[in-house]
C-alpha cells in the first residue's frame, strides 16, 4: 500500500472508531497534500455528510465536479446533501445531471424526488420515488410488493397549500381510501418480502406525513392506521409484548427529541423543575447534531442518528438504557419522532402539545395538554391518556417575549395604512381564512395584509389563492404584501410596527402568539374543537382576556373593523394586552407532573 493509500485508510479507520476530530484532521492534511485526487475529495466528501458539515461537504463536491463532470457519485451525492440544507432547486439540477449520465442511479431518483415534493411538484416527485423503489426491487420478482410499496408512495400525495376547503375534502378522502388499500395489500404480503434488503424501512422513512395534520381534522383514526401501516414496514409486530423494566431506584427518565423547534420554551423550561433526587435525567438528541443550548451541560446528553439503515440498531440501544419513563415532546413535528414513538421504548412513555396533535401509537401512553385549550369530550381525539395540566401547560417567563412598552405603545403614531398581520408559516394558512381577509379588506379601506416568507413555491402558491379571493369581490390585491424574514430584533420590531394580527384558525399560533403578546400585538382569533385551534384562546384565558376571542368567523371581522377605526382605541386594548401578559405567573406544570408519577 502506498502512503496515500495508507493515510486515507487511517483517516477511514478513526472516523469508523468515532475519533472524528482526528478524522477530520487526517482528511484536512490529505486534502492539503492531494488538492486533486478524487479518491481523497470522495471520500472526505463522504465523511463530511456522515459529520453533517453539510455546506463544506457540498464545496467538495463541486470541486470533484470541476475535475470530472460526469462524476456520478459526486452529482448524486451533492444532490442528497443539498436536500439538507433546502437547497431543493439545486439538488433537482444535479440529480438530473446525474440521471443525464446514467437513468439507473436509485439514489439519484430518491434526492429528486425529495427535493421535487419539497417545491411542491408532489405529481413529479411521487415519479422519482416509485423509480427508486422499482430500483431497489430490481432483482425481486415478487410483483405485489413493488405495487403494495409504490402505493405506499402515493400516501405522501398531501399538497400543503390548498386551492380551497373542497380540495381539502377531495384530498382527505382520497387518502383515506388508499390507506385503507394499503393496508389490505400490506395484510397479504409476508413481513420478510416487505423488508428484503430493507426496502420496508427505507419506504418507511419516505412516509412523512407531517402536512396531513393541516387539514385540520380530527386525525385520530387516520393516525391509528398510519400507525399500523409504517409499523408493517419496520416489521414491529402489532401484537409485540413490551418489555417491562425492572424500576430503577432513582428512576431513569430519558428526553428524546430533535431540539429542533423552540426548544428553549417548549422543552428547557417545562424540565428545569423536575426532582433530580428522584430522577436521572438524560437527554437524546436525534439528527441535530448542531443542536447548542446554554442548558444543554445541566444534563447528561447524547446525540444520535436515524435512518432506516440503522433503525434497529438504534432502538435496541435506547432500548438497552432501561428508561422508566421517556418523554417525547414533540411526536409528529419531525418524522424521527414518529417512527421512534412506534415502540415501547421505556415503561411510561408520554408527549406533549408542542406538535398538537394525538399520535395514534398504542405505545405512548399521557398526551400533556392544558385545560384552557381543551372541550370537556376531548379524550375522544386522543388514543392516549390526555393529561389537562393548570392553564395552557406551559411554563411562560414573559419577559423573554416582551419587547416594548406601554410609553412606546403610546408613542406610536399611527400609520398611513391599517397593517395586519398574517404572520405563520403558508400551510398553517386554511383556505377559511382567504374569505375573512377578503371581507376585512372590503370593509377596511385603508387595511394591508402583511406576510413573512417562507418558501418561494410555497409562498406563490399561497399568494395568489389569496389574491383570487380579492379578486373576486372586488379588492386591489395590492394590500396584500409579502416581506422577507428577519432576525430576531428585527423581527419583533416589526411586530410592535402592525396593527393587530389575524390567528390562523385552526392552527392557532404558540410561541408566534407569545411574541405577538411581548409587542402589544392584539392576535385575533376564534375559538375551535380541537386543541390546535385554541392556543391563543388558552392564553388570552390565562390573561383574563377573554373578550379577545371570537365565537365565529363574523365576530372576528368587527372586531378588525372596530379596532381599525379609532386608533385611541386600539392603543388602550394594546396597553392592556402588554399589562396582562407582563403580570401572569404560571407553574412548572410539566415539571411536576413528572415529579407526582407514581411508579408501581
Amino acid at each position: 500500500m502506498n502512503e496515500k493509500k495508507f493515510e486515507l485508510a487511517k483517516a477511514i479507520e478513526c472516523y469508523k472508531f468515532g475519533k472524528i476530530n482526528e478524522a477530520k484532521t487526517k482528511f484536512e492534511i490529505l486534502i492539503r497534500k492531494y488538492s486533486k485526487d478524487k479518491d481523497i475529495l470522495y471520500n472526505y466528501g463522504v465523511f463530511l455528510g456522515e459529520i453533517e458539515e453539510y455546506l463544506l461537504e457540498q464545496k467538495i463536491y463541486k470541486k470533484i465536479i470541476k475535475i470530472d463532470s460526469k462524476d456520478i457519485g459526486a452529482l448524486t451525492n451533492l444532490s442528497v446533501s443539498l436536500n439538507s440544507t433546502k437547497n431543493y432547486n439545486e439538488a433537482v439540477f444535479y440529480a438530473t445531471k446525474a440521471l443525464g449520465i446514467n437513468l439507473n442511479i436509485p439514489q439519484a431518483y430518491e434526492a429528486r424526488g425529495l427535493a421535487r415534493i419539497n417545491l411542491a411538484e408532489l405529481e413529479d416527485g411521487l415519479k422519482d420515488l416509485k423509480k427508486w423503489v422499482e430500483l431497489l426491487l430490481i432483482k425481486n420478482g415478487n410483483t405485489q410488493v413493488k405495487l403494495c410499496l409504490k402505493s405506499c408512495i402515493d400516501l405522501i400525495d398531501i399538497p400543503p397549500i390548498y386551492k380551497s376547503s373542497n380540495e381539502i375534502k377531495l384530498v382527505r378522502d382520497k387518502i383515506e381510501k388508499q390507506i385503507d388499500e394499503v393496508l389490505k395489500k400490506l395484510d397479504r404480503i409476508a413481513e420478510e418480502e416487505i423488508n428484503q434488503e430493507n426496502i420496508g424501512k427505507k419506504v418507511a422513512f419516505k412516509l412523512n406525513f407531517f402536512y396531513l395534520a393541516y387539514q385540520q381534522e380530527n386525525d385520530k383514526k387516520l393516525n391509528i392506521k398510519i400507525n399500523r401501516i409504517l409499523r408493517k414496514l419496520l416489521n414491529i409486530s402489532e401484537k409485540e409484548n413490551y418489555p417491562k423494566y425492572a424500576y430503577n431506584k432513582k428512576q431513569k427518565l430519558g428526553i428524546i427529541s430533535t431540539f429542533q423547534f423552540h426548544p428553549k420554551v417548549f422543552i428547557f423550561d417545562q424540565i428545569n423543575a423536575i426532582d433530580q433526587s428522584k430522577y436521572d435525567i438524560e437527554l437524546i438528541i436525534i439528527n441535530n447534531s448542531s443542536f447548542r443550548i446554554n442548558k444543554l451541560d445541566d444534563y447528561k446528553n447524547e446525540y444520535l442518528k436515524l435512518n432506516a439503515e440503522n433503525y434497529e440498531e438504534t432502538t435496541k440501544y435506547l432500548n438497552s438504557k432501561n428508561f422508566d419513563v421517556i418523554f417525547f415532546p414533540d411526536i409528529g413535528m419531525t418524522f424521527e419522532s414518529r417512527i421512534l414513538s412506534l415502540k415501547k421504548l421505556a415503561n411510561i412513555t408520554v408527549t406533549s402539545w408542542l406538535h398538537p396533535v394525538t399520535t395514534g401509537s398504542p405505545a405512548i401512553d399521557y398526551f400533556l395538554s392544558g385545560e384552557l385549550m381543551e372541550k370537556n369530550d376531548a379524550q375522544n381525539s386522543y388514543t392516549e391518556k390526555l393529561i389537562k395540566l393548570p392553564g395552557i401547560g406551559l411554563y411562560i417567563d414573559p419577559s423573554d417575549y416582551i419587547s416594548t412598552s406601554i410609553d412606546e405603545i403610546k408613542d406610536r403614531k399611527k400609520s398611513q395604512r391599517f397593517r395586519i398581520g398574517i404572520i405563520q408559516t403558508p400551510f398553517k394558512i386554511h383556505p377559511r381564512m382567504d374569505n375573512i381577509m377578503a371581507e376585512i379588506g372590503k370593509r377596511i379601506p385603508d387595511a394591508e395584509f402583511i406576510f413573512i416568507e417562507l418558501q418561494k413555491e410555497l409562498d406563490v402558491k399561497l399568494i395568489s389563492r389569496i389574491q383570487d379571493s380579492f379578486k373576486k369581490i372586488g379588492i386591489d390585491q395590492r394590500k396584500i404584501k409579502l416581506v422577507k424574514r428577519m432576525e430576531i430584533n428585527s423581527y419583533k420590531k416589526f411586530l410592535k410596527d402592525i396593527d393587530i394580527s389575524i390567528d390562523t384558525l385552526g392552527w392557532s399560533g404558540g410561541n408566534t402568539t407569545f411574541d405577538a403578546f411581548g409587542a402589544a400585538l392584539p392576535v385575533l382569533t376564534v375559538e375551535g374543537d380541537q386543541m390546535r385551534a385554541n392556543h391563543t384562546a388558552g392564553m388570552y384565558k390565562l390573561l383574563n382576556l377573554e373578550n379577545y376571542i371570537s365565537i365565529c368567523d363574523e365576530e372576528l371581522i368587527e372586531r378588525a373593523v372596530n379596532l381599525s377605526k379609532d386608533n385611541h382605541y386600539l392603543t388602550d386594548q394594546k396597553v392592556q394586552l402588554l399589562t396582562n401578559f407582563s403580570k401572569i405567573k404560571t407553574e412548572k406544570d410539566i415539571s411536576n407532573f413528572f415529579n407526582q408519577l407514581k411508579f408501581i
